[in-house]
């Protein structure tokens, strides 16, 4: 959330056709660490198989977050160095890629809006809510034998479903989450070769 929270406009964006960076974000999150997105998707991803108590879930699900994560950022770093050259290159030796060293902090620029986060991160919210709830229900299913809704995971449930479709309603059909930020005419764009 911080990270998304703090993005300027073109940048962390969730692309699936091309790579796009308006500049390189070196302050804030990115002063510690160069991929505080994946750390943090890889870190949820590694909660949420803790939740189903078998203790070698979270080590399969670490190992495989980590692998799928490492081969999109090497192709991000590939597109980053190639637009932004010496500048890659000298946060890149400084920074490391996946564990955070907080003695680099450099304050960030762009101020924190949670209309941002909201309106790019509401998916993951109703997605995280999603699985817990249905963890939580074939936990339960397995231990009696039947469908038993524990009220926090089912309230956490509908109350990520609420936000989900506010959200989306909300993106639809005004303007509430958007942020006015600089044009995007000078992005730099790099096709992908899937």
């Amino acid at each position: 959330m911080a990270a998304v929270g703090t993005a300027p406009s073109g940048t962390s964006e969730r692309s699936t056709t091309s790579l796009r960076a308006s500049q390189l974000r070196t302050t804030g999150l990115y002063s510690v660490v160069r991929h505080p997105l994946y750390l943090g998707n890889t870190l949820t991803a590694i909660g949420l198989a803790c939740f189903t108590t078998v203790w070698y879930v979270p080590a399969i699900v670490a190992v495989l977050a980590m692998l799928y994560h490492e081969r999109i950022a090497a192709r991000e770093e590939v597109f980053l160095e190639e637009t932004f050259g010496a500048d890659f290159v000298r946060w890149a030796n400084r920074v490391p890629a996946f564990v955070p060293r907080l003695s680099g902090y450099v304050r960030g620029e762009t101020p924190f809006l949670w209309r941002r986060v909201l309106g790019r991160e509401f998916h993951a919210l109703f997605v995280i809510g999603a699985v817990l709830f249905a963890l939580d229900l074939a936990r339960s299913a397995l231990a009696t034998g039947g469908l038993v809704f524990d009220p926090t995971w089912t309230g956490f449930f509908l109350l990520t479903a609420a936000i989900f479709i506010a959200c989306s309603l909300l993106k639809k059909h005004t303007r509430v989450l958007k942020v006015e930020e600089e044009s995007q005419s000078h992005v730099p764009a790099f096709p992908r070769s899937d």
